[in-house]
C-alpha cells in the first residue's frame, strides 16, 4: 500500500510537471527502492522505534529520491509497518493479496508456535531426565557406600 501510495503521488507529479516527468522516468531508479529511501531517512530521523511524518515530508522525500541524481539507497530497509492514511482503493488482485500474504504470516505464525512448544516440551523431557540420572547416581554412590563400609565375614587381604 505504501509502494502504492507513493508511485501514485508521483504518477500525478510526473502529470503535472514535465520537467520532474524527465527524471521520474529514469531506468535508473524505481518505487521499490524510492520507499527504501524513503523509509531509511525516516528512520534516522525518528527517536525509538516510532515515527509520525506529513504527507508532504514523506512525498518531499520521494521528489528528493527522483530530483537527486547520486541518491544512496540501503540494500534493505529497516523492517517496519507504514500506516498509509487517506482513501487508497484496492483492487480485487490487492485484496486477494493482502489475504493471501496474512494467511502465510498466520501459518507462519503457528509453526513457529508449534516449534516453540515443541522446543519448551523437549526442554523440560531433557530436565527431567537429567533430574533421573542424578537421582540413579546418588542411589548408586548410596549403595557403594553401603556397601564399602558393610563388615564383612571374609577379609583375604591380610593373609600371611
Amino acid at each position: 500500500m505504501f509502494e502504492k501510495a507513493i508511485k501514485a503521488f508521483l504518477d500525478d507529479k510526473a502529470g503535472k510537471d514535465p520537467a520532474f516527468a524527465e527524471k521520474y522516468k529514469s531506468e535508473k531508479k524505481n518505487i521499490t527502492d524510492c520507499c527504501k529511501f524513503i523509509i531509511a531517512e525516516v528512520k534516522k530521523s525518528c527517536k525509538g522505534n516510532e515515527a509520525a511524518c506529513t504527507d508532504e515530508y514523506v512525498y518531499g522525500l520521494a521528489m528528493h529520491y527522483y530530483d537527486e541524481e547520486n541518491i544512496k539507497v540501503p540494500a534493505n530497509a529497516p523492517s517496519c509497518r507504514v500506516v498509509v492514511p487517506g482513501d487508497v482503493q484496492l483492487t480485487e488482485e490487492d485484496i486477494k493479496e493482502a489475504k493471501a500474504e496474512a494467511i502465510r504470516k498466520l501459518k507462519e505464525q503457528e509453526v513457529q508456535e508449534q516449534m516453540r512448544k515443541e522446543r519448551q516440551r523437549q526442554e523440560t523431557a531433557e530436565k527431567k531426565a537429567e533430574a533421573e540420572r542424578k537421582r540413579q547416581e546418588a542411589r548408586l554412590e548410596k549403595q557403594r557406600k553401603a556397601y564399602v563400609d558393610a563388615p564383612m565375614l571374609f577379609n583375604f587381604d591380610g593373609e600371611d
